[in-house]
């Protein structure tokens, strides 16, 4: 089949002429014929309507398009699919007469649904769902655009332009603590979003008008009904329920509800209801805000905005509108010396934090929420008292293989203690203040950052940290993964001088996964490669650049070649470069501010490299993850093909498995930095590899040597450290 040439352009807004202006432009070409042959396509994503702008970069990216020709008879008359990351351009036959086009950008398989698609009927019906909560964005969006009818051009100088959409919506939510009383406390333990849509048509469906409803109410107007046009939407509500994630716990960044504690997420059209706003002016008592709001219909307009979010869910439950999306912020509510409060806000989703219930494609949500006192005025807020000294943990969240550290949130009415149960029998498990590990190194003093078994204080609110070291077990072939269970250990805290039995909560962890590398025969090496790794399990962050964008080095050179089944080695040369640069004079790939130290903290947050540094444990307590201490690693482009085939033969699980994968096996880049640069990459769903642009956004999972240093298990003390011959070099895996 012949190609279409297509022309992207990563835009933001405006007309789309203005945008298609200024894409290269196809080299001058023979004039062609009218009539069937080749035809240029250009791509312009289309400006999302927001409610308060906020841009982001992944969210413009078109890695895929899939696209289909249609004639008057609605019949599917072409159709072809092409990865278009690194290039602007792709070529397709197209036939004579009048035909429209349908694109889909960005599908985690366009090859399967290109197939399925015969007629604009069958367009109509394609659905796109997902297994996780999180998945409505991989590191792109989906989109979706169609043309009118139109006849072919003339040439391929003459583009045809199609304005795609993106199919799902983008939310940034700030929560912010400005009580009414300064001496008022709020701690965050968690956030949690609640009722999350498990797909989404393609095509928009906009048939059902939601026309304005009025239940002539004297507690509430009902402007419009969620849409029965969404994919959420089953006429039984049993089965409607099928088509939502129950809940999903948020991170969140920002310790301090004072400054603003912020989440971000992606979601799928779930379109539930909206209130109705309107006023008169002058405004009356019986106008629909007034009977919604009867309090602020007469205040000005920020008095309104400010303070009708303290009604949203009591209106909710007055509207029956269920499966409306929210999220529930929980945490501890400290009024003055001697309240103490467990707290839990009801934050319902829409274009307002007080009207809206629809979340609707292609659109940016920035809202500010504010927490001001916990009034029974405030419908949002469940709560009760708290007496008895309480822990915040997530017992049914279990850590990953790697070093972690795990934040929990402690109240205390008076002095308190916190220890690891039989700490000798759990050495993987200790507790500090610090969210970075800090060891106790010999002969220094003990203070409450740096670990430990045991931990005390006064009375208050306490943020304290469960750091655990990395589960690797010794076990003999990866077919004994799933022999390994589970390992947990206890923490005990209770209030001083109580004779109670005090308090617990459960900490567990999964074992690495174990993953045999065999190639027979290496070109690079010239000999048979054999090595043993093990894997993590959960992706604590998902779509990550690869890093190092518009740099190169000698180094990342060289690896193009000798980095193709080594990932320890490339991780460290790699991380090595970027904080110190290359020989020959080529600085290093991230600078550190003026007066800061060069740690692995100057590492964006955003990259791969930063990702897997950070599953690493300072264990000389200088502040930074050094050369020699990087034992988790991101694996090469043949060790992720080794990982695909455990997954195959169902040696191995983890999460994001059909997903595309980042290698630490780099590709291309210029020395003039005019392009991102590549890396090799792996897509789990079918084994196939590829080079992509380093600013792309896909997964990676972290991997560790069997050889590597291993901390003990349990008080036997059997930790070892073996070095091949090979170690210091890092140039080979030595044949086993």
């Amino acid at each position: 089949m012949k190609h279409i040439h297509l022309y992207l352009c990563y835009l933001f807004g405006g007309i789309l002429c203005i945008l298609l202006s200024g894409c290269t432009q196809i080299p001058e070409e023979e004039i062609v014929p009218g009539g069937e042959g080749n035809a240029t396509i250009r791509f312009a994503v289309s400006a999302p309507q927001e409610v308060t702008t906020r841009s982001s970069e992944g969210d413009n990216r078109i890695e895929t398009a899939l696209v289909f020709a249609f004639d008057t008879d609605n019949r599917c008359v072409a159709r072809q699919w092409s990865y278009l990351s690194g290039t602007n351009a792709m070529y397709m036959y197209l036939p004579s007469g009048q035909i429209r086009l349908c694109a889909i950008c960005n599908l985690l398989d366009p090859e399967s649904t290109m197939n399925q698609v015969n007629s604009w009927d069958d367009l109509k019906h394609l659905n796109v769902t997902i297994t996780n909560a999180s998945d409505a964005y991989r590191g792109k969006c989906i989109m979706y655009g169609t043309t009118d009818f139109f006849e072919k051009p003339d040439d391929r100088t003459t583009a045809v332009p199609i304005s795609v959409d993106r199919i799902a919506a983008k939310f940034d939510v700030k929560v912010l603590f400005s009580p009414l009383s300064n001496e008022d406390q709020f701690q965050i333990s968690e956030i949690v979003l609640h009722n999350i849509p498990k797909g989404s048509w393609l095509m928009p469906r906009n048939e059902d008008d939601r026309t304005v409803t009025d239940n002539n109410s004297d507690k509430y107007r009902l402007l419009m009904r969620g849409s029965t046009d969404d994919w959420v939407y089953n006429e039984v509500s049993g089965n409607m329920s099928l088509r939502y994630f129950d809940k999903s716990t948020l991170s969140f960044e920002g310790n301090d509800p004072k400054q603003g504690v912020n989440a971000s997420f992606y979601l799928f059209e779930n379109r539930r209801g909206q209130l109705d706003t309107s006023l008169s002016s002058p405004p009356q008592a019986t106008d629909p805000y007034a009977i919604n709001w009867p309090d602020l219909y007469d205040k000005d307009q920020a008095q309104r905005q400010l303070y009708a979010q303290l009604w949203k869910k009591e209106l909710a439950d007055q509207a029956q509108l269920d499966y409306a999306t929210y999220l529930t912020v929980k945490g501890i509510y400290a009024m003055g010396q001697y309240i103490r409060r467990e707290v839990t806000y009801y934050i319902y989703l829409g274009e307002d934090n007080f009207s809206n219930y629809d979340i609707e494609r292609n659109k940016y949500y920035d809202l500010e929420v504010t927490i001001r006192t916990i009034d029974n005025t405030d419908t949002r807020v469940n709560w009760k008292n708290l007496s008895e000294i309480t822990a915040y943990y997530d017992e049914s969240n279990i850590l990953d293989a790697h070093c972690n550290s795990v934040r929990t949130l402690l109240y205390a009415p008076g002095d308190w203690e916190m220890w690891v149960e039989d700490p000798d029998q759990h050495p993987w498990v200790e507790l500090s203040r610090s969210s970075v590990y800090q060891p106790r190194m010999l002969g220094s003093g003990a203070d409450d950052l740096t670990a430990t078994t045991r931990l005390s204080g006064s009375q208050g609110i306490h943020t304290i940290y469960v750091h655990t070291d990395e589960f690797v077990p010794d076990i003999s072939s990866p077919g004994n993964n799933t022999e390994i269970g589970i390992r947990s250990a206890t923490i005990l805290y209770h209030k001083v001088g109580s004779n109670d039995e005090p308090y617990r909560f459960e900490v567990k962890q999964y074992p690495a996964q174990m993953v045999v590398l065999h190639i027979k025969y290496d070109i690079h090496s010239m000999q048979e490669v054999r090595d043993t790794l093990y894997i993590e399990r959960i992706l604590e962050k998902k779509h990550l650049k690869w890093g190092l964008e518009r740099y190169w080095s000698f180094v990342t050179d060289e690896l193009i070649a000798s980095g193709q089944w080594d990932g320890l080695s490339n991780t460290r040369k790699i991380y090595n470069v970027a904080l110190y640069g290359d020989k020959y004079g080529v600085s290093p790939a991230y600078q550190p501010d003026e007066g800061e130290e060069v740690t692995s903290q100057i590492l964006p947050n955003n990259i791969t490299f930063r990702y897997i540094i950070d599953k690493n444990r300072d264990r000389n307590g200088n502040g930074s993850i050094d050369y020699d201490e990087i034992m988790w690693y991101m694996p090469s482009i043949q060790e992720l093909s080794a990982i695909y085939e455990a997954r195959q033969d169902l040696f191995v699980d983890f999460e994001g498995n059909d997903d595309y994968f980042f290698s630490s096996t780099p590709s291309s880049a210029d020395p003039e930095g005019k392009t991102a640069g590549f890396a090799y990459y792996i897509k789990m769903a079918s084994g196939k590899t590829g080079i992509a642009q380093r600013d792309n956004e896909y997964n990676v999972i972290a991997c560790r040597r069997a050889n590597a240093w291993r901390g003990p298990s349990s008080s036997s003390g059997s930790g070892s450290l073996n070095k091949d011959d090979s170690w210091e070099e890092e140039e080979n895996i030595m044949p086993k």
